[in-house]
């Protein structure tokens, strides 16, 4: 098998979709929507059998300031069905991996892929037809994110009953949860400023995000 296996499909997957670009050290196909939500499609290694993975279509919003990958906005395609390539298989795995994208999840990164879409996903109730993803209700990471997006969409109201819940009402436990709060307290600050100073931090944070995940080059 080649040496990395799976490069070979994020150049087709990239090839089939305009403006898409490839970053080998994440498994990842992706696009930047005005800077500030990144979507694509992840091959998420199983790490159970070498050359097998899990296609996910996700979207991220990158003001969350964050140097990795989360996939709270995330799908795997085909039913969760785990994928393996080899050299026998490669050509059939591609053209079934693009299928794929192209029947299921083109159409839903179309459900992701904006700030006010990730605003209004988050505000409807999960596991339903207009929000089928499995969040808890209080899940502090969705309402951290529908609060940074409903900023940016100058839905100044939406945002602050998020943020005062995350400030002054939410009770962090663990470290992550620390971070959060702490996020939460500078977007607050900034956002009592002016609405342009807390986008303005928060188009910040985006840019960090994808410097530290590293995508800042098309090929790597």
């Amino acid at each position: 098998m080649a040496k990395n296996p799976f490069r070979l499909l994020l150049t087709r997957i990239s090839e089939a979709n305009p403006g898409f670009k490839t970053n080998t050290r994440h498994h990842l196909a992706y696009q930047i929507h005005d800077g500030l939500v990144l979507s694509g499609f992840l091959l998420d290694l199983s790490g159970l059998e070498r050359g097998t993975f899990y296609l996910t279509a996700f979207a991220q919003p990158l003001y969350v300031l964050q140097d990795h990958l989360f996939l709270t906005y995330g799908k795997r395609l085909e039913r969760s069905k785990r994928w393996k390539i080899n050299d026998q298989n490669e050509t059939e795995v591609a053209g079934r991996v693009l299928e794929a994208v192209r029947s299921e999840g083109c159409s839903f990164l179309e459900v992701v892929n904006s700030v006010k879409k990730l605003a209004e996903l988050a505000e409807r109730k999960p596991g339903t037809r207009e929000n089928p993803f499995q969040w808890h209700p209080d899940d502090p990471n969705v309402i951290e994110a529908r609060a940074y997006s409903w900023m940016l969409v100058e839905n100044e109201r939406k945002a602050k009953r998020d943020l005062l819940y995350l400030t002054q009402i939410y009770v962090p436990k663990y470290d992550w949860e620390k971070e959060l709060q702490g996020r939460a307290v500078t977007v607050l600050r900034a956002l009592e400023q002016g609405t342009e100073i807390g986008q303005a931090l928060l188009r910040d944070w985006a840019k960090q995000s994808a410097a530290g995940i590293g995508l800042t080059s098309s090929l790597e």
